[in-house]
This record gives C-alpha cells, structure tokens and sequence, in this order.
C-alpha cells in the first residue's frame, strides 16, 4: 500500500476513532513530510503534512496528556525541517516547544527527538549566534552518543551535530576543539567513536 493511499484510509478511519487511528495517521504524516523530491511543488505537500500531524497531535495531547508528547515533538521537529517559507523564528520556536517536550526522555524514542530538536536549534543559530548554538551542538551530540547503537541516518545526525559543533568552535577561535570535532565526525560516520583528544589532522577545511 502506498503512502498515500494509507494516508486517505487513516483519515476516514481517524475521524470515527481519534484515540485509536489519530496516532497511526499522524506518523504516516510525519514520514510523507520527510520525503525529499526533486520537484520544487512538492514542498507544499510536505509542509501541509507536517502542519496537520501537529495539529492532529495537538488534540490527541489535549485528550490524553502524558501519552503523545514524543509524538508532538517528532512532529514539530518535521514541522520546522520542511524547507518552506517559514522564517528562523519559526523553525526555532517548533523546535524549542519540541524541546519542552522531550528534554526529561530517558526513552530512546524522546532521546532520538530531543537530539534533533536539539539540532535543528543549533543549525538555525550558527551563523548568526554560533556562541548561543554551540551548547545545543554540544547537547544534540551528547544525547546522539546516549541513543547508541545508532543506525545509518542516526550516525548521518550526529555527523551533522559535530559539524556544527567544530564550526561554532572555529568561529570562536578554539581551533583545537574544532579539530576535534572534525576527527569525531569522520570517526562516527565509520561508526566508530575516538577515545581522546590530540589527533593529527589538517587544521584547515574541517568542514568537510
């Protein structure tokens, strides 16, 4: 069944039974917000999905507290990753109310969410603030490293965290630890993690 398809079912099936379907369509949402295509008018799409699983989950949240915070957050976190037309403070502000949500998870599915919530807020301040991103870089590697054993695309986010991390690091001028962070990131996308700090490497284009 394709995605589409099973996203029509969930709807007519969401509408008679909230409690039960609501969850399955707001997750089959949340992955058709994740699809990447390479027509430019398919972002829209992208966008109205992640905007109706946040709206979906809002009401499930408000029916049964305690129960689908994670689900919220994951969603707000797709929300604020669409490359639409929303502003910086948009994509903070979902990723912030993504935070409140999950920053006590000990879960490895509200780890998984607060690690890229924790990303998304330090991707959308390093160039502006790199002094106020560099702790949620910080933060986004350190909950990555706690959700280990990582999978593919996870070791793909943490990559991503470090690079974020050694950039905020050099514009800071420690170019020590943005070395640092680059061997790190090259070490996790082996999957493998270095034990120590002191490698040789280029001090130069660390980014890449």
């Amino acid at each position: 069944m394709s995605l589409a398809v099973r996203i029509t079912l969930l709807r007519q099936l969401t509408r008679v039974d909230l409690v039960r379907f609501g969850p399955k369509l707001a997750e089959a949402l949340v992955t058709r917000s994740h699809q990447v295509k390479t027509r430019r008018s398919f972002v829209p799409r992208r966008t109205a999905a992640a905007d109706e699983a946040v709206a979906l989950y809002r009401r499930l949240v408000q029916d049964r507290p305690g129960r689908h915070e994670v689900g919220l957050a994951r969603a707000l976190v797709a929300q604020g990753s669409v490359p639409d037309d929303r502003t910086v403070e948009s994509a903070l502000a979902q990723a912030r109310e993504a935070i409140g949500y999950v920053e006590n998870a000990t879960d490895r599915d509200g780890l998984v969410v607060l690690a890229a919530a924790q990303l998304m807020v330090a991707m959308q301040l390093r160039s502006d603030a790199p002094r106020d991103a560099l702790p949620l870089a910080d933060q986004a590697r350190e909950t990555w490293l706690r959700c280990a054993p990582l999978g593919a695309r996870e070791r793909m986010e943490l990559a991503r965290s470090l690079t974020v991390l050694g950039y905020c690091r050099a514009v800071l001028g420690d170019s020590a630890e943005a070395l640092a962070a680059r061997e790190e990131r090259r070490s996790s996308c082996s999957g493998g993690f270095p034990s120590g700090h002191g490698w040789s490497t280029c001090p130069h284009d660390w980014r890449r």
